[in-house]
């Protein structure tokens, strides 16, 4: 769950906080990111009873058109398409492309980002355990986020190295690949001990 929990919260937030006149949005991810919309949204989604409610209720209807909406309101609508590694999209003054990471294959399809724009490069390494093809992909650039769950001693020791980074393999990796900056995500609660802080 803590691969996608965010997501409905995203979708639903989105569109209840509108006016409607907000652009369609596009979602791009692994496998199945088609599928989990369509359940989360579709018309016969987990959330459909709830913004339904939101369509027809007078009362959100009231709170829709006084953020400058005009009924009837739309559900929501979003274009998502499963992506894989390798994958390429551009906008203005940025693009986005994807690599391979290591994390739950074959039970999960996980990828790696790195969004380029005018104020400089970002990598969203996702869950993964040290790889080449997140280091290259993250290769000079200004900002890596990596998930370092605990230190790569302890992480040994419970056998937990698979699939993910610990924090000297975070480190290694910003290291190889120039990354100016470094920030530790998806922490376990021991890496913020001050022995543990001390190491990352």
């Amino acid at each position: 769950f803590d691969h996608n929990v965010d997501y409905p919260c995203f979708l639903l937030t989105r569109w209840d906080q509108s006016a409607g006149t907000e652009r369609e949005l596009r979602v791009f991810g692994p496998p199945p990111t088609v599928e989990l919309t369509e359940k989360l949204i579709g018309p016969e989604g987990a959330f459909s009873p709830d913004y339904l409610a939101r369509m027809h209720w007078s009362a959100s209807q009231r709170v829709f058109m006084n953020r400058g909406g005009t009924l009837p309101r739309l559900a929501p609508r979003v274009l998502a398409e499963d992506i894989s590694a390798g994958f390429r999209h551009e906008g203005t003054g940025w693009s986005v492309q994807s690599t391979a990471a290591r994390h739950a294959q074959p039970h999960l399809e996980s990828i790696a980002y790195r969004m380029r724009t005018r104020d400089g490069d970002i990598v969203f390494t996702g869950d993964t355990e040290p790889c080449d093809s997140v280091q290259e992909l993250a290769q000079g650039a200004d900002v890596m986020l990596c998930m370092a769950w605990d230190t790569d001693e302890q992480m040994q020791h419970t056998g937990e190295m698979v699939g993910s980074c610990g924090v000297g393999g975070a480190a290694r990796m910003a290291t190889e690949a120039g990354v100016q900056k470094l920030v530790l995500v998806h922490v376990g609660p021991r890496v913020s001990r001050p022995w543990n802080r001390t190491a990352a």
